[in-house]
């Protein structure tokens, strides 16, 4: 698991919506290619656990490259569909929920991974896990009037199994 955790002196400035659109296109922008060119060893936001995430488009059926921040959990890697505190869900939670797998490249490795979204007491222990890494989801979720922020768990799939699908 990491334990990496977002810098107070990040968490603060990112509480302003928008610094936070801001830094999140622009930092999506970067990280992108920078970590497609690297084999996602190298990205800009060093300094927040972040994979590399590449989804089929549910209605275009194209590949979609997106660097999001993830949390490490026991129980597998968790994204968080909260685009900055917009009213508007993040697209690729579209895309997950029309996927069953996605590849993602994390800390230099590309594996295949199998997505569920969670619910209930599963979304309640994972979202404590999401706060604890990035304490401005909390901010984010309050600033929310017509959605709740959806949590995906990505469990890594056997090797034996990536062959096979």
């Amino acid at each position: 698991m990491t334990s990496l955790k977002v810098p107070k002196i990040l968490l603060g400035v990112l509480k302003n919506p928008q610094v936070s659109r801001f830094l999140k296109v622009f930092a999506s922008a970067i990280d992108g290619p920078l970590m497609r060119w690297s084999g996602g060893r190298i990205r800009l936001s060093f300094v927040i656990p972040m994979l590399l995430l590449e989804v089929l488009g549910a209605r275009s059926h194209a590949l979609r490259r997106v660097p999001l921040l993830y949390v490490d959990t026991k129980d597998g890697l968790i994204l968080v569909g909260s685009n900055g505190g917009s009213e508007r869900e993040p697209a690729w939670c579209k895309n997950l929920r029309a996927s069953r797998w996605v590849s993602c490249l994390v800390g230099g490795r590309r594996d295949r991974y199998e997505v569920t979204e969670l619910t209930g007491s599963e979304y309640t222990a994972a979202w404590r896990s999401a706060v604890a890494v990035y304490p401005n989801y909390t901010v984010y979720q309050q600033r929310l009037s017509s959605r709740t922020i959806p949590l995906f768990r990505l469990l890594k799939v056997p090797v034996r199994h990536n062959a096979e699908r």
